[in-house]
């Protein structure tokens, strides 16, 4: 009798248990800890392409599109994958930033947002977030780029 009492009790504490777990996946502290994981698959996606041709359209009176070639773009991919992950964006995306195309030499391209600042969302497997990276924001601002 009191091992059916001990087991219902385990029983329940393990169905409390998944239920913080699963709480919890779908706060912003959950979504934060998914999406810093996704960054750093999609870091590593990032590091195993060749990436051939990196352009953005500034935006703006004087607007243009821009390719960055030779050492900015080796630059620019060196500062993307050094950019620390900010923040999950799980309700949404930031409306209003600047599409970055990343072109391989597969013929497949990936893309990410300017935000503003020195934030940029990016996506991966269906999860939305933010990265931060100040080196990244002087090469677009070196083009004038407005939002």
């Amino acid at each position: 009798m009191k091992t059916k009492k001990y087991v219902i009790y385990l029983l329940i504490i393990i169905l409390l248990f998944v239920c913080c777990v699963e709480i919890g996946l779908k706060t912003t502290v959950g979504s934060n800890i998914l999406s810093r994981y996704e960054w750093t698959q999609k870091k590593d996606q990032l590091e195993n392409t060749e990436i051939s041709k990196i352009t953005f359209y500034t935006g703006g009176i004087n607007a243009k599109n821009v390719e960055l070639t030779g050492s900015e773009k080796d630059n620019f991919i060196e500062y993307l994958l050094n950019s620390e992950f900010y923040r999950s964006n799980s309700s949404g995306q930031i409306d209003g930033g600047m599409a970055i195309i990343l072109n391989s030499k597969d013929g497949s391209h990936d893309s990410f947002e300017y935000c503003g600042g020195d934030i940029f969302q990016i996506s991966h497997n269906g999860n939305l977030f933010s990265i931060k990276n100040e080196e990244l924001e002087k090469i677009l601002l070196k083009y004038n780029v407005t939002l």
